[in-house]
């Protein structure tokens, strides 16, 4: 069984269709009228000729035309298209064969590891459909040989523990094998913005600076061969071990 963001997304709009799914300013949408929406944008890529499998980019108009003292970023981002000053977001998509249309995840979160890119939000949304996750922010740790390892920081839902073992399960069930978080530290509460963004800087924080504390968070790796709870991670031997016998 294959899983993706899309595929979560209408179960949402199966189960809960008049729960609201987005709020921006005044205007509030519930699941069913988001995805009435998205099936507008799938009928007109198709009708402009966007073939399935194609990666697609969103360029939004915006209030703003620059980012404060920072003329790199602003170079690369704001455009002027027909002379309207636009943003270029860094949010990628797919367009799919059925006509659907698969948000991906933002491109300037990808964690590359052994050359292979993963959007961290399509994890996140996998590892937090488990029934013992409340919460959850994935992110790339360092690897010295694959560059990055995906990894994640989750809060635990009210009375429940987390069994570990299941967990790896349930996502390698959704996900191919080298998306699966290979440490999770497990936090009171996950921190994200004002607007329900994920607070990506303090999760990788949270994680460099209790790796390897012993008074640190329960923490969990796969580690030679094995499912290993512990306050200590693997090293990196044993952990590209387990990435060479299990996955690569």
């Amino acid at each position: 069984m294959s899983c993706n963001f899309a595929d979560l997304f209408e179960h949402a709009v199966d189960a809960i269709s008049d729960r609201v799914a987005l709020i921006e300013g005044d205007r509030v949408l519930t699941f069913r009228e988001l995805d009435e929406q998205a099936d507008r944008l799938a009928d007109h890529l198709a009708s402009v000729d966007v073939a399935p499998g194609t990666h697609i980019g969103f360029q939004m108009h915006n209030g703003i035309d620059s980012y404060y003292k920072d003329e790199e970023k602003t170079g690369r981002l704001f455009k002027t298209v027909d002379g309207t000053r636009m943003v270029v977001t860094d949010d990628r998509a797919r367009a799919e064969r059925d006509g659907s249309v698969t948000l991906i995840g933002r491109g300037n979160m990808v964690v590359d590891t052994g050359g292979e890119k993963v959007f961290v939000e399509e994890v996140d949304s996998v590892v937090k459909a488990h029934e013992s996750i409340y919460d959850a922010v994935v992110i790339g740790v360092p690897h010295e040989r694959w560059g990055q390892q995906v990894a994640a920081v989750v809060s635990v839902a009210a009375a429940e523990t987390v069994d570990f073992a299941a967990l790896e399960s349930h996502v390698r069930r959704h996900l191919a094998g080298y998306k699966v978080p290979r440490q999770i530290w497990i936090a009171p509460a996950i921190s994200r913005a004002p607007s329900g963004k994920p607070d990506y800087r303090w999760a990788k924080e949270y994680s460099a600076g209790r790796a390897g504390s012993p008074d640190g968070p329960l923490m969990w790796s796969i580690c030679a061969n094995s499912l290993v709870t512990t306050t200590r991670t693997c090293s990196n031997s044993d952990v590209s071990a387990v990435v060479l016998g299990r996955i690569r």
